[in-house]
């Protein structure tokens, strides 16, 4: 090594040094300055690839730092020492979290198969911990007017980075040069990075500034220009991140700025909100009219403009669900800190992953997910303390958001929130372990404790958002929609219900016909379900097309509403946390779950059945509000509207329940409660009435028949094939609802002591065992059939966990002085942990694999060889195969066959004719060994092969002549070519042209007689 290289280096270390043994403030506004001078080639010292000026800097910061803390030390004891760095700790909840990841990385260390990549990582780590030290230090003694300083330097930061960049495509351009980030991309626009390495990194350092300007030109300022200027630096900065071109950081952006605005609005402060709806309207009408004129398609010029790469999202994709399964395979502590490359390569993703990109495969791996990260290398120890450390930022600045009478700060920490949540969601598709992502995590932090206040820190924000009402929300939303929608329609439709209500949705479509079902052909009518699910996957496959994603998207809707339904309905009886604690319950039920992610009817009726008894306790409750309890009667009669237009004679399942409540409530005075049963009913009607009365007008007997008497009748009676003993619901149950069995059992026996109103034990004990009793009785049974059973027991089983959590904490507050309201957020906090990772230990039973992606690819295949314009009469014959997925996909009717009628129709064929088959690859051989016994030539295409299935085509009689007339004038030719030349042949020669001349003439000849004669041949020597 070249030592004289590393002088530049050991001058800012000393440098760094000596202004922080100065002035400890402005060296770590230096350290801001050097922030985004990270482009290894341009600022690595010394030759050493990863010593950049930020980290040297670091060295000589933290040097004087800790000179500075040994003379305060010196100064204050050793009993004031550790008195003050226990305050610290009590305070900072941040500073704890750092902390607590710092140790667990050191100890996942030793899981590394790359010690020395590892400890490097986690020296870097460590180095950010040592940033925040300093930083508190800095704002605890400056105050707000630090954290100000801090913001404006970091923003004139990065207008000086745009403007490199600005100078990068401008050399570009003119002189093709390129010189720091850019990436040059042959036949599109250069990928700007300015004196970033990775595009990616200036794309998501621009997304944390661009939230702050906006809000900082509402703020208010002396200098008239800085409002100029702010505005300017927002479009400037929006530009720039156009043309790095990095999706991710949009992504996050497009977010980020979407949650400022929600945040403007409750905040009252709709002037931004104004201003930006109308910059965004004069933009688009300003963009349509110049397109329009200039007849310049929006689609092209965008794409013209995009990277080469469109794939790199699924190669990130990849890394996600290698990821994944690196998580999976080590649940609870990770793969060890840095040691994601090794594992991920153990994964059967990575054999996809290194198809895509075989030049890394030689390469380290790099993560490309700050999350994905996390979840990777330290489990899920190490992402519940980062989610809570990212988490408590943001309820931290929204708390200041809210709390503080300044609109100066809450413009500004709308817009540090803006951009927080900018690099979070950006950080699920790249990963940005650098300093300025810490940096401006740690600026967010002070801001909000120098605004909240340094002595009300995190008591206050809990205290805050646990009397918010959209905390429950918050809390049960986010986690559901990610369990419930994730990769919803990564796999294709299963037999039979998802896909035969897919086909009936798709037939709406199709026919535009919406008030008579259609499933196996146009012509025939199909009674077996009310329609409502089914219009509403109709409207979903206008939007989405029709795909599984479609298919599904109504159930996974309503899996959510039916969650939040619980939730309303725990707290309508008990109290929020109770609602809170049954909602999470609900979500880690297996069944519930997996059947929401399902294009099948039981979890949308078990939403409305739900909403109906809300409803009706609602109107219960309101009884001294005569009009807003008949209105509530009405809205749970239309519930129960809503649950019998979706799964027929089920959705009466509450109007039972509430009369059985009704007579233990207050048996002695039914006739008081004749009035809300009317409304009920009348909102039953309204709902269900006009779809039933149609159908049977018009349709009579055949509807009466089939819809009533088979299918609501006859399916409990006779049972369907598939009879069970009368208590395998109780099995069912106990395998979905697996560990809240115990607090089940708890809430049947004790809650009847545990509350002394036992009026709403009573509403789910009713519920619970009539539902139970309902379905163990009926013949027809199917483990999805006890779906409504599952949101009753979840609100027992959460009273019963919520009114034990509140003795215990009654015995403890009286011993130890616990407060009662942490007991609570502790037990939400438990509740969602235990959700969360209970979903991932039980995924294989939610998760399923895709069971007939081999059969669909074989179907598409198919349909693209003969496109349904060009082949409306044609079939696809199948065997051995369910029909209802292959009636979905497929664009031409499909239908079953075995062998001998394979066999028979190929024989019996016309000369011009030929079929598709779809058989398992078996069915293909045998086929194959039984050509003798048909007189038709038996050839079979194969058109695709796919996991032991084969697409067949049979070839036809005037196909396989065209093919054998094809080749011997193929032969033929070689011998004419060769007479023109004035060759001559040999005898042999002559004799095979003579054959090859009949044989022409005798494939011509059997042509014409089936009608289809060959073209003319202008050959002297053809011989006819």
């Amino acid at each position: 090594m070249d030592y004289i290289m590393l002088l530049p280096a050991l001058a800012i270390f000393i440098l760094s040094f000596i202004l922080g043994i100065k002035n400890l403030r402005i060296s770590f506004l230096l350290l801001i300055i050097l922030t985004p001078l990270v482009h290894k080639e341009l600022f690595s010292l010394g030759g050493i690839w990863d010593l950049l000026p930020i980290r040297v800097a670091f060295g000589g910061i933290a040097l004087s730092s800790v000179y500075h803390f040994f003379v305060w030390a010196k100064k204050a004891g050793y009993k004031r020492f550790l008195h003050s760095s226990l305050e610290a700790l009590k305070k900072d909840p941040f500073l704890v979290l750092l902390l607590s990841l710092w140790l667990l990385r050191l100890l996942w260390i030793k899981k590394s198969a790359s010690f020395d990549e590892s400890f490097k990582l986690y020296i870097f780590y460590s180095s950010i911990v040592g940033i925040y030290f300093i930083f508190r230090n800095l704002y605890e003694k400056h105050g707000l007017k630090f954290i100000r300083k801090s913001i404006d330097l970091y923003l004139a930061m990065g207008f000086f980075a745009a403007l490199i960049a600005v100078l990068q495509f401008y050399l570009r351009i003119c002189c093709r040069f390129s010189v720091g980030g850019v990436w040059v991309v042959p036949g599109y626009t250069p990928r700007l990075g300015s004196t970033f390495w990775d595009v990616n990194h200036f794309g998501g350092y621009l997304v944390t500034m661009i939230p702050i300007l906006f809000a900082m030109f509402f703020m208010k300022h002396k200098n008239r220009f800085a409002k100029f200027y702010y505005l300017f630096s927002a479009f400037f900065l929006s530009g720039i991140l156009f043309f790095t071109q990095s999706r991710s950081s949009w992504m996050g952006l497009a977010v980020g700025l979407g949650l400022s605005l929600f945040i403007y609005y409750f905040s009252s402060l709709k002037k931004i909100l104004y201003s930006f709806a109308i910059l965004v309207l004069v933009g688009i009408v300003g963009l349509l009219s110049y397109t329009t004129y200039k007849h310049i398609s929006i689609n092209e010029k965008v794409a013209s403009f995009m990277h080469y790469r469109l794939d790199s999202t699924d190669t990130h994709m990849l890394l996600l669900d290698g990821a994944s399964e690196v998580y999976f395979d080590n649940f609870l502590i990770g793969a060890g800190y840095g040691n994601f490359d090794h594992a991920f390569r153990g994964t059967p993703i990575s054999d996809i992953y290194f198809n895509r990109e075989p030049k890394l495969k030689e390469m380290k791996v790099p993560p490309h997910s700050v999350w994905g990260e996390v979840l990777a290398e330290t489990g899920s120890v190490g992402m519940t303390l980062y989610a809570l450390f990212a988490g408590l930022i943001l309820a931290s600045l929204v708390v200041s958001i809210f709390t503080s009478k300044s609109n100066d700060v809450k413009y500004l920490g709308t817009g540090l929130l803006g951009g927080a949540v900018s690099i979070f969601v950006a950080g699920l598709f790249y990963s940005y372990n650098m300093e300025f992502y810490w940096i401006y995590l740690f600026i967010c932090i002070g801001f909000s404790i120098m605004t909240i206040g340094k002595n009300r820190n995190l008591p206050y924000v809990l205290n805050w958002w646990s009397k918010n009402p959209i905390t429950p929300y918050l809390i049960i939303l986010p986690i559901s929609a990610f369990y419930i929608f994730i990769r919803l329609g990564s796999t294709t439709l299963i037999d039979w219900d998802e896909a035969i209500y897919a086909k009936v949705a798709k037939n709406i479509v199709l026919s535009n016909d919406w008030l008579t079902l259609h499933w196996t052909d146009m012509k025939d009518y199909w009674f077996e379900k009310p329609p409502f699910y089914m219009w509403l996957t109709a409207l979903a496959f206008k939007i989405t097309g029709f795909n599984s994603f479609g298919a599904r998207i109504v159930s996974a809707t309503f899996g959510i509403f039916g969650i939040m339904a619980t939730y309303k309905l725990g707290s309508k009886l008990y109290n929020k946390l109770t609602g809170i604690t049954a909602s999470l319950i609900l979500l880690s039920t297996a069944h519930y779950l997996y059947y929401s992610r399902n294009g099948m009817l039981d979890v949308t009726a078990t939403f409305f059945i739900v909403l109906s008894i809300f409803y009706f306790y609602r109107g219960l409750s309101l009884s001294d509000k005569r009009n807003a309890a008949l209105i509530s009667w009405l809205l749970s009669g239309a519930s129960i509207g809503f649950a019998v237009m979706t799964k027929g004679i089920i959705g009466f399942i509450p109007l039972p329940i509430i009369f059985i409540y009704l007579l233990v409530l207050d048996i002695k005075n039914l006739k008081k409660y004749l009035k809300p049963f009317l409304f009920i009913v009348i909102g039953i009607l309204l709902i269900a009435g006009p779809w039933h009365i149609y159908s049977l007008i018009k349709y009579g007997n055949d509807f009466w028949d089939t819809y009533f008497i088979d299918h609501m009748i006859g399916r409990g009676l006779s049972g369907f094939g598939h009879e069970k003993p009368v208590l395998w619901f109780l099995d069912v149950i106990r395998t979905s609802f697996r560990i809240w069995i115990l607090p089940l059992f708890g809430a049947l026996v004790l809650l009847p002591f545990f509350d002394k109103d036992r009026r709403q034990y009573y509403l789910l004990l009713i519920s619970t065992f009539f539902v139970l009793i309902f379905f163990s009785v009926s013949k027809d049974k199917l483990q999805w059939y006890i779906m409504p059973i599952y949101p009753f027991i979840a609100i027992l089983s959460a009273r019963f966990i919520e009114r034990s959590i509140y003795i215990l904490n009654s015995f403890l507050r009286s011993e130890i002085r616990f407060d009662n309201k942490y007991s609570r957020i502790l037990l939400v906090f438990c509740a969602s942990l235990v959700a969360i990772f209970y979903v991932v230990i039980i995924r294989d039973k939610v998760y399923l694999s895709d069971f007939n992606k081999d059969k669909v690819a074989l179907v598409e295949i198919n349909n693209k060889n003969y496109p349904i314009e060009d082949y409306p009469d044609r079939k696809l014959y199948f065997s051995r195969i369910e029909p209802p997925v292959l009636r979905f996909y497929s664009d031409h009717v499909v239908k079953s066959v075995d062998e001998p009628t394979i066999l028979r129709m190929i024989d019996d064929a016309g000369p011009l004719e030929n079929y598709s088959f779809l058989v398992p690859d078996s069915v293909y051989y045998k086929l194959q060994s039984k050509g003798g016994r048909i007189k038709a030539p038996l050839v079979l295409d194969i058109k695709g092969t796919s996991g032991g299935w084969v697409l067949l085509k049979s070839v036809s009689r005037v196909e396989l002549l065209r093919s054998q007339l094809e080749t011997l004038m193929s032969r033929h030719k070689t011998f004419i070519d060769r007479l023109i030349l004035g060759e001559k042949l040999t005898l042999l020669e002559k004799m095979a042209f003579d054959e090859i001349n009949i044989e022409i003439a005798d494939v011509s000849t059997k042509l014409t007689n089936y009608g289809y004669p060959p073209d003319p041949i202008e050959d002297p020597f053809y011989v006819k």
